[in-house]
Parts: C-alpha cells; sequence; structure tokens
C-alpha cells in the first residue's frame, strides 16, 4: 500500500516549495496539478525539480479547487492513501517521521467493511500562523480531509471549502476516522496571493473570503499560536 502526495498548485511561489518538501519524506511520489500560465518561472522552477521530489506534474488550467483535485484522484490507483496539501501549508515533522507507522496500524478489516459507509480518514489538526481571520481566535482546526484512504467512489465536493465523500452526494459527507488516539497537524501560512484574490472575484463576485479578501487581511506576523513539542 502506497502513499501519494496531492497539490493543487497555481501562482504559489514563496510557499510550494516548503509544502514539497514537507511531503516528500514519507510519500512514495508527489502528484501535482499546475493551473497557472505554462512556461511561467514557478512552472519551470517545478520542473527543474522534478527528479529531486518525485514529482509528477501535470498541467490543467485552474477552473475549481474541486476539479482540480478529483482531477488528481483519477489519476491515482485506487486502494492507496493520500496526503493532500495546499500549496501554503506544512506537514510537521512528527507527521513525516509517524504517519506511516500510524497508518500500518490501522485495522485492516476497515478496508473492506461494507458496513463502513464513509470515508476513512486520519485526524489532523490545522495551525494557522498569520492571523487568518477565518481562524482568528487561534483555535486548531480539525481537518478530516488532509490524509485519507482512496477507495469506492470517492469524489470532491465543494468548488473551494472542498470535502470528500462517497458517490454523488453534494452535502458535506460524513467521515470515518481511524480508531486511534494520536492526531497530527499541519501548519497553515495563509498568505494573500494577489492570483488567487483576482481569480475568486473574476468568477464568485466580490465576497468576502476571509483571509482571501484584501479587505479583511490581517497583517503577516511571526507566529500566533504556541505549537505543543509533539508538532515540531
Amino acid at each position: 500500500m502506497k502513499v501519494f502526495g496531492h497539490i493543487v498548485c497555481y501562482n504559489e511561489m514563496p510557499d510550494i516549495l516548503r509544502a514539497i518538501e514537507s511531503m516528500y519524506p514519507f510519500t512514495d511520489k508527489i502528484m501535482l496539478v499546475y493551473g497557472g500560465e505554462p512556461n511561467s518561472p514557478l512552472r519551470n522552477f517545478l520542473e527543474d525539480r522534478k527528479g529531486v521530489y518525485n514529482l509528477e506534474i501535470f498541467d490543467r488550467p485552474f477552473d475549481s479547487l474541486r476539479n482540480q483535485r478529483n482531477f488528481l484522484l483519477d489519476k491515482t490507483e485506487k486502494g492507496n492513501w493520500i496526503a493532500q496539501l495546499d500549496p501554503d501549508e506544512q506537514f510537521t515533522r512528527t507527521f513525516q517521521y509517524r504517519i506511516r507507522e500510524y497508518i500500518s496500524r490501522v485495522d485492516p478489516t476497515l478496508y473492506d467493511d461494507p458496513k463502513r459507509k464513509s470515508p476513512l480518514v486520519v485526524p489532523v489538526n490545522h495551525y494557522n500562523l498569520y492571523g487568518d481571520i477565518l481562524h482568528y481566535d487561534g483555535t486548531p482546526i480539525w481537518h478530516h480531509m488532509k490524509v485519507f484512504y482512496y477507495d469506492r467512489d470517492l469524489r470532491w465536493y465543494g468548488k473551494f471549502h472542498c470535502h470528500i465523500t462517497y458517490g454523488d452526494k453534494k452535502d458535506r459527507g460524513v467521515v470515518y476516522i481511524t480508531p486511534q488516539i494520536e492526531s497530527f497537524a499541519i501548519l497553515h501560512y495563509a498568505r494573500l496571493n494577489p492570483e488567487r484574490v483576482s481569480w475568486r472575484q473574476k468568477h464568485l463576485g466580490k465576497k468576502k473570503y476571509g483571509g482571501y479578501d484584501k479587505e479583511s487581511w490581517q497583517e503577516e506576523s511571526v507566529a500566533m499560536i504556541p505549537l505543543p513539542p509533539e508538532c515540531l
């Protein structure tokens, strides 16, 4: 059983290498779909590092996060685990060192259990470092969609705040949390990306989207949330 890394990239030059480097130590392959301009500095940057990080790069014009993520699912063999990151996120060192050992302890009967009606996921905490207004109170956010077992008719739904579920359900699906006590953490740098803001305004109108709205953006600062030692 393998672990594949999934990353959707548009134009995140300041952050993308950090995400890739945090995924490289524990994945069998990193699959990245690039939605920006061909022959851009970022695209050439990624191409030059394919061999270093075992990258498989796909070019597909960005139309929505959901479609890009489903595109990567279609390129991935079922019956394996997927660890997915946004380009401004990073897996912590504890996660990198222990995720494979954690997955090896998952009850194997869960994989093919017909009674399990929801996706099998690993609990991951989301620590925001730059004061994104969506998480302004400093509370770690649970993300049940960062590491999951890819089987059946698993699909992503929702254009931006995507969630995974089985079948053709359009509502937020329930997930089956692997029954271990431990949980892991990712770091979210929440950088304001001008191209991302422009795309959202063009396709969704001038609505407020938390940290991605210029008026609601808070100035970047040092890490606001003290991370417990086990996350580092």
